[in-house]
């Protein structure tokens, strides 16, 4: 009788699956993007034999974040079903480039600041986004239209800006 020759598992076709928990929902996603983009998955996924995210008894569990904002995450980094880069908005790039912040995915962070860039915003959404996710660019863009615009600044934009 033939002894069975061991199978080789591809590199990059044999994908590992991880399970998150965002909110009350469950989400079994490749791992690998997760692993090889962002230190701090890449930290978490670094013992192999962990079972953390393993199973739907054991998943990751991400307590601050809302799953809209991961579902947007996972729509650009897993495009399907028509949904992906080209098919989002404002508020889906927002999401994305908050996440991908947050764990330090920076070709999503990248490619999230190009889309927002492209998209026509306030001169305060400029400020507060480019101050909150570190944008320099969004910062001074936005400080010169509202220095160089002729009406001043609205009540409700000088409560936005915290003065």
């Amino acid at each position: 009788m033939d002894k069975p020759v061991p199978h080789v598992r591809d590199d990059l076709y044999y994908l590992k699956s991880v399970i998150f928990l965002v909110e009350d929902n469950l989400f079994k996603v490749p791992k690998q993007y997760f692993q090889k983009n962002s230190r701090i998955f890449s930290n978490i996924f670094s013992d192999d034999h962990t079972a953390e995210g393993s199973s739907d008894e054991k998943p990751i569990l991400l307590y601050s974040i809302q799953k809209v904002d991961f579902e947007r995450l996972l729509a650009v980094m897993y495009p399907i079903c028509g949904l992906g880069p080209a098919t989002l908005g404002r508020s889906e790039w927002e999401s994305t480039l908050k996440l991908s912040t947050l764990w330090e995915l920076r070709d999503l962070r990248t490619l999230a600041i190009q889309n927002l860039s492209k998209i026509e915003m306030r001169e305060v959404d400029q400020i507060t986004l480019g101050m909150e996710y570190r944008v320099a660019d969004w910062l001074v863009k936005g400080y010169t239209k509202l220095a160089q615009r002729d009406n001043t600044i609205s009540e409700d934009e000088g409560d936005i800006l915290g003065l």
